[in-house]
């Protein structure tokens, strides 16, 4: 989880009332507010040491910080122990097991394990917490799918200012209407009651994400609740799908948890922003950090530290190659045929990432390369994958869920035991992929250049079907649209 917003700087106001900007306060990732600076009698106590001397003969700074936005990506919690999140806590009708952090769908994300039945299951995000206002504003971003199982009729979506227990729920909803396709504004009443407040048509695939913003604020003595869904990867409309205005008795203007309600279907959630007083919900970037390997540093006949097997298993150990720039390269002999995966781990899982692979193989009917957004198990792989094969073809595939996509099929030119490199871009729902030999300069064009957005966040890694006699020499990742480069 971090703090919205990649600029920390802010302006605060000093005691001499001047509204000094800082940009240095330590914050860690995030734009913040200032919420107090309590005066102190010191002794020649500089107030801002790193901005040089402060008229201010005997003042030191308490600073009281709060963030006024949180996210997650999900991929900070153990996605393979299928648990709850330490700072999500169980509503409603929820009770143990029903909510839990999984690879499957698509995405590292949350999801109600239940498939939620009748009960209202409810699951609250502890970090944004209740505020200290109890008329404050909340705004939510999130990016969700329905899964296969996708029962269309109304029920699943976030709520803002819940509050009760099961058979009192209170609270807004932003919910999706499968069988008008629309998105629904929903209130709860606290007395076991709810009703639709207003709705816009809005049309919606199973297994596809979308994002949602839901917005509540107080409007002299009203509520104020807007909303809008589109398509992952399309661009954010401009105007609010709905726009309503809660001037009824029993509108809600007391405080409350935000989080998730699933009734009748298992949605995924694959990301979680929140903002309060009038700030925009939005994205912060990866949890990924950009890296580079050589596997020079491992152990001859282990595998790689900070890789790990998905889909079917792979026999990868790290062994001495005097042709590999840092002596020894990451080797497979496997010559059954299925679809591998063997993660990269280290630099964490994300969203928008670059992948650069350099390797070589002694038979050109192995199918190896990288890939982006990888997860999942054997029969219900995710990921994007870009692989070279038969010495003639760039195999580009989405695979959702065990189900593949063949995104492209370009024809490349290499032969055995020549080291070739692939890089793999996806950012949002666009993927590209471009494929040259070592020896040779890079590319200025892409061999493919497609859309998806069936899969929206995973690990870089290796991948492949088929592994007689691979040497991987090199591998690296960027995330946020950077350049993965080789150290």
């Amino acid at each position: 989880m971090g703090f919205i917003g990649s600029n920390i700087s802010t302006v605060i106001n000093r005691p001499e009332g001047d509204g000094q900007k800082v940009t240095a306060i330590p914050v860690p990732r995030g734009k913040v507010h200032i919420l107090g600076i309590a005066p102190t009698l010191t002794t020649g106590r500089n107030l801002f040491p790193s901005f040089g001397a402060v008229d201010v003969a005997s003042f030191a700074p308490t600073i009281v910080i709060k963030p006024i936005g949180w996210q997650t990506w999900f991929t900070e919690y153990d996605h393979e122990a299928d648990a709850l999140p330490s700072d999500f806590t169980l509503r409603w009708d929820s009770g143990s097991g029903d909510w839990i952090v999984t690879e499957e769908g698509g995405a590292i994300g949350l999801q109600d394990n239940t498939g939620g039945g009748t009960d209202e299951d409810a699951c609250s995000w502890d970090v944004p917490g209740n505020g200290s206002d109890p008329t404050n504003d909340i705004e939510l971003l999130y990016l969700v799918n329905h899964s296969s199982s996708f029962v269309r009729s109304r029920g699943s979506g976030s709520i803002i200012r819940g509050s009760g227990s099961a058979g009192s729920e209170k609270g807004y909803l932003l919910s999706f209407d499968g069988i008008s396709d629309e998105i629904e504004l929903i209130r709860y009443k606290g007395d076991g009651t709810k009703s639709s407040l207003a709705s816009a048509s809005n049309t919606q695939i199973e297994e596809t994400f979308y994002w949602w913003r839901f917005q509540v604020s107080d409007e002299s003595g009203d509520v104020r609740l807007k909303a809008r869904a589109w398509l992952f990867g399309a661009s954010e409309p401009g105007t609010w799908g709905i726009d309503f205005l809660d001037t009824s008795a029993d509108k809600i203007t007391t405080d409350g948890w935000v989080g998730f309600l699933c009734e009748d279907n298992d949605s995924q959630y694959a990301f979680f922003s929140a903002s309060e007083n009038g700030d925009l919900a939005g994205l912060l970037g990866e949890d990924g950090v950009d890296s580079s390997e050589n596997f020079s540093g491992g152990t001859t006949g282990n595998p790689a530290v900070g890789f790990d097997d998905r889909w079917h298993a792979t026999d990868f150990t790290v062994e001495t190659d005097a042709g590999s720039d840092g002596g020894k390269s990451l080797q497979d002999s496997t010559s059954t045929t299925a679809r591998r995966g063997h993660v990269w781990e280290t630099p964490g899982a994300g969203r928008d990432m670059e992948v650069l692979i350099e390797f070589e193989t002694s038979v050109v009917g192995d199918e190896i390369g990288c890939s982006a957004r990888q997860i999942g198990d054997s029969a219900a792989e995710n990921g994007i994958v870009a692989y070279a094969s038969n010495g003639n073809q760039l195999w580009v595939i989405d695979f959702r869920e065990g189900n593949d996509d063949n995104l492209a099929v370009p024809t490349i030119s290499y032969v055995a035991d020549e080291k070739v490199k692939i890089r793999l871009r996806v950012i949002g729902s666009s993927v590209k992929a471009r494929f040259w030999k070592s020896a040779d300069s890079e590319p200025g064009t892409w061999n493919v250049d497609e859309s998806t957005p069936r899969v929206v966040s995973g690990f870089p890694g290796i991948s492949g079907s088929q592994y007689d006699g691979v040497k991987v020499h090199r591998i690296a990742v960027a995330y946020g649209g950077g350049t993965a480069a080789f150290s």
